[in-house]
This record gives C-alpha cells, sequence and structure tokens, in this order.
C-alpha cells in the first residue's frame, strides 16, 4: 500500500511550537518598537494594523488566509517605485518570518525530544487509519488485503522546520528492521534557509496592473516558482500524490493557496475509488461534536468540501464517500505524550 503523510504547520503546533500566524503576530506587536523598523514596513504594517482586512476573528486567521490576503495586496502596487518597494518590503518580511520560525524549532532539534519519538512515528506509519467505529470498517474493507503488499510511505511536508525530518531519521536508525519502504521527506516549501516559499498558489490569486510582473511571480506564486527551483522538488511531489492509495493529511487548513494538492488528490480519487483521504482536523469544539450528532456530521461535511470543491468532477457526491476525518488528533503522531516525559526540559512548553 502506498501511504502519503501531507504534514502542515499543525504538527509543530502540536508538539508545542510556537509557528502559527497568531505567534508571529505577538511577536511583532511584542518588538514593533525595536530598532530595525518593522512598522516601516508596508507588510508588517498590514499585519499590525488590521491583518491585511482577513475576513476573520484574529484568532482564527492562519497561514493560508495570510498568504490569499497578500496576493490580494498586490493590487496597491501601482507604479514600478512601489513595485520595487513592495519587493524589498517582502524580502524583509520573509528574512524576520523564517528567523522567528528557525527560533522557535532549534530547542525541539537539539534536545532528546527526537530520540524519544521513534516508536510513536513508527505506530504512525504502521497503523496510519485510526477512525470511529463505522468508519475504521468502512475504509478498512478497502486495504484489509493490503499488508501483504509492499508497504510504502512517502511524506509531503509544507514546514519550513526541520522538525519533521529530525523525527523521520532518528526513526530510521532505530527501526533498522522495519519492512516499511520509505523516502526522504519532500518539503514542498522549502526550508527556513534554503528556497523558502510563501505565497499564492497561481497567477490568478494576484491583482493589479503589475500581476503578471515576472520577478513579483516568481517571488509569490508558488506552483511557478517551484518549478523554477533548484531541487526537483515539486515534480517529485507530484507524482508521490498521483500514484498514492491512501492520504493522510495532518495539521493544514486545506487553504486555497495550496489548492494545486488539493486538486492533484482530487484528480487521484476520481481515477480510482478505491483510493482514500483520512484528514486528522484539529477543531476547538470537540466536545459538541462527541455529544451532538448533527455537530459532527456537520463538521465533516464542512473539511470533506475543503477538498471536494477543487474536483473537476460532474457527479461529486463518490468522493464524499472517498474521504474521511478523525477530530481527534491525538490518535496519531501523539508526540506530546513524549514532550512530558522530558523532565521539565525548557525546549518544548505547552
Amino acid at each position: 500500500m502506498k501511504v502519503t503523510y501531507l504534514i502542515g504547520n499543525g504538527l509543530d503546533i502540536h508538539i508545542g511550537l510556537k509557528t502559527s500566524y497568531q505567534d508571529f503576530y505577538s511577536f511583532l506587536q511584542k518588538n514593533k518598537n525595536e530598532p530595525r523598523g518593522t512598522t516601516q514596513n508596508q507588510i508588517y504594517n498590514n499585519i499590525l494594523n488590521n491583518h491585511f482586512k482577513i475576513e476573520k476573528q484574529p484568532d482564527d486567521i492562519d497561514w493560508s488566509d495570510f498568504e490569499i490576503a497578500i496576493g490580494q495586496y498586490t493590487s496597491q502596487i501601482d507604479n514600478e517605485v512601489s513595485l520595487e518597494m513592495f519587493i524589498n518590503d517582502y524580502e524583509e518580511f520573509i528574512e524576520e518570518f523564517t528567523d522567528f520560525i528557525e527560533n522557535q524549532s532549534k530547542g525541539v532539534t537539539s534536545t532528546s525530544f527526537i530520540n524519544n519519538t521513534h516508536k510513536i512515528f513508527n505506530n504512525a506509519l504502521q497503523k496510519p487509519i485510526n477512525l470511529e467505529e463505522r468508519d475504521q470498517i468502512s475504509i478498512h474493507s478497502n486495504f484489509k488485503n493490503n499488508n501483504k503488499d509492499q508497504q510504502v510511505r512517502n511524506f509531503i511536508v509544507f514546514n519550513y522546520t526541520e522538525v519533521f525530518d529530525e523525527i523521520y531519521h532518528s526513526w530510521r536508525e532505530k527501526e533498522k528492521q522495519t519492512r516499511i519502504v520509505s523516502s526522504i521527506p519532500i518539503h514542498i516549501h522549502g526550508l527556513c534557509q534554503s528556497q523558502v516559499l510563501l505565497g499564492v498558489n497561481d497567477e490568478s490569486q494576484l491583482q493589479g496592473k503589475f500581476c503578471e510582473n515576472d520577478t513579483l511571480k516568481i517571488m509569490m506564486v508558488k506552483t511557478l516558482a517551484n518549478r523554477s527551483a533548484l531541487s526537483m522538488r515539486f515534480e517529485k511531489a507530484t507524482e508521490v500524490v498521483k500514484n498514492s492509495e491512501l492520504f493522510i493529511i495532518f495539521g493544514m487548513s486545506l487553504g486555497d493557496s495550496d489548492k494545486y494538492w488539493w486538486e492533484k488528490i482530487m484528480e487521484n480519487l476520481e481515477k480510482n475509488s478505491a483510493n482514500k483521504v483520512l484528514i486528522y482536523a484539529y477543531v476547538n469544539e470537540r466536545g459538541k461534536l462527541e455529544k451532538y450528532i448533527h455537530r459532527m456530521v456537520e463538521k465533516k461535511r464542512y473539511w470533506q468540501d475543503k477538498l471536494v470543491k477543487h474536483s473537476k468532477a460532474e457527479d461529486k457526491n463518490q468522493l464524499y464517500n472517498q474521504i474521511f476525518i478523525q477530530f481527534d488528533t491525538e490518535q496519531i503522531f501523539n508526540f506530546d505524550k513524549t514532550i512530558f516525559e522530558e523532565n521539565n526540559s525548557s525546549a518544548i512548553v505547552l
């Protein structure tokens, strides 16, 4: 069975890193009077003043919302001078952002945390399907005979930290006898100090008279920039998605700034009705979902819709039967159990 894991920022947050949009916003607020003069930068200014007018409560804004909003903001670029200013401000923002993210992860990769993750990680690879009884029976009916097949695990990571890589390599070192065939994680958006991408999905998400400017597009459009990256990560990840039988999505908002990947997953499901997606979706109101069936059904449909809307199929009903949702994110990658065994380590604080 070929299983592909798509890993988002939610994994880093899950283990205690302060890498959410809200965390970065708080960082900017706290340091807005520092001598580097962040409030002179139009990117920082818009984040601090009105979050680029994103129509969500500040606590509900995620990085995909920010990426879409900054794509819309390019409509404010009205001449060559403002274009150059925006490019410089964006590069300065990326420097600040990646330094912030990198600083958040230093404590994790330098502690014994990584060395204690291999068992949990191994379980997540051996038993990726962890659903409630009805869904578990349904999805297992497709894969019950696949245990005899070669077990392939691929990873597409949307994070900028190397935390997942450290966990993966620790597992490879400690589980040398595993029959799982795996490949090194693909960082589709690069790393903090290497080929980093933060922006929109495609040219249609840019606006204004300079939306066709080549420099702006390469800087802002992730699918376009990836085709010019030093590595073949984009092509490799696309091929992985094409050939997968089961997708495990963890820690992702499924936002439109990465819609290329949701479209490719939908194409995969459309071509083979036996293929499945399992989304481990974090929600704040899990208690209500467990108490009220109608709330649970409604929220599952909400997450399914996030993917199905990217399908080009005329009849989309079958696709809903191929997408499963688990709101208990502790059923996989539950590394916070390991964190509490760190014996008061200052590296990770929940």
